[in-house]
């Protein structure tokens, strides 16, 4: 009886061409992938785990709200060019700033001529912040983080209307938060001149 059944069983498996071609692959998969039984030594292991512990732990460093909130307490600091206290808080401001984002934020801001125009009373700028959201997490848990506006600059009896968007990297130090570094596009509205 048991024969029988078994007999009955091949003959149907050989007739239906679909269990046919799962048993040649099920038999391949088996022969030709066989099972994989690499051995990794014990300080590779050990080092990828450290690797990759250490990246959750940055992924993970620092919130996108977070980011968002600290940059919108530096911003008035550091967007601040009044001559009665635009210096003093842009020092403040840098020191919020990593070398790299002071050099960036030197170059598109607050550059020597502006400084220069500010201290002599030529120039003065005021900025109207329309938007701050964070746009992306890095792998690192750095945080980029856009800030839009409308940086408008008094001079020489005329004023210049910029509108600001510009994308700031927000990194944990330590303990603290620091801008690492910003991209920043600018374009000047229409009907809007300094001169």
């Amino acid at each position: 009886m048991f024969h029988e059944v078994a007999h009955a069983l091949i003959q149907k498996v050989f007739q239906d061409k679909i269990i046919i071609a799962l048993l040649v692959i099920l038999l391949l998969s088996v022969f030709v992938g066989g099972t994989t039984n690499h051995r990794v030594s014990s300080s590779t292991s050990k080092q990828e785990a450290s690797d990759y512990a250490q990246s959750s732990k940055n992924a993970q460093a620092l919130d996108p709200k977070l980011a968002t909130d600290f940059l919108s307490w530096w911003m008035p600091a550091a967007f601040d060019f009044s001559s009665r206290t635009g210096f003093q808080n842009h020092n403040q401001a840098m020191d919020w700033m990593t070398t790299d984002g002071q050099l960036a934020f030197q170059k598109d801001f607050w550059t020597s001529k502006t400084i220069q125009a500010i201290s002599h009373g030529n120039l003065n700028g005021i900025f109207y912040p329309t938007k701050v959201v964070a746009k992306a997490i890095n792998p690192d848990g750095s945080v980029v983080v856009n800030l839009s506006g409308h940086l408008i600059w008094h001079g020489r009896g005329s004023s210049i209307t910029q509108q600001i968007s510009s994308d700031f990297l927000v990194k944990r130090i330590g303990k603290d938060l620091r801008i690492a570094g910003m991209y920043n596009r600018i374009s000047i509205l229409p009907n809007s001149s300094i001169y």
